[in-house]
């Protein structure tokens, strides 16, 4: 009866923990709104969201883009599928939520736009303290 409880006491856990790094990953959708990038106009540095980021080189601005949208659409899917339990999902889906954080992260503190890397490294600092709870 214990060990029953213990399993359905874990499996809540993991499937709390599985919602909430979905939920993390479709925040990313914020940068496409919020004045994250700093863009230089007139002689100053003003703060702009993606779409309204033109200064920067094509090439950039399309990976930044890439590199957002793949994470929110990662999260849509870790929502949906947040109780879908296959071995393969469920080790997947872990380090796929950690690999965007981190991916997007270096990608934009790299390249000199530490608004948006801080916030993708919050969520990155969320995402471990979970996975590290849950082990």
């Amino acid at each position: 009866m214990i060990t029953i409880a213990e399993t359905e006491q874990k499996e809540k856990t993991q499937n709390m923990r599985d919602l909430v790094f979905g939920v993390l990953d479709c925040m990313a959708a914020m940068l496409f709104i919020l004045p994250a990038f700093g863009q230089e106009s007139d002689g100053m540095i003003q703060a702009v969201s993606l779409f309204a980021l033109m200064n920067a080189l094509d090439y950039l601005r399309i990976f930044y883009i890439i590199i957002v949208a793949c994470t929110v659409i990662f999260g849509v899917i870790e929502v949906i599928l947040h109780k879908y339990q296959r071995i393969y999902w469920n080790q997947g889906k872990l380090f796929a939520s950690l690999g965007f954080s981190v991916l997007g992260t270096m990608i934009f503190m790299i390249s000199q736009q530490p608004y948006a890397g801080f916030f993708l490294l919050c969520m990155l600092v969320i995402k471990g303290i979970l996975a590290l709870k849950q082990r």
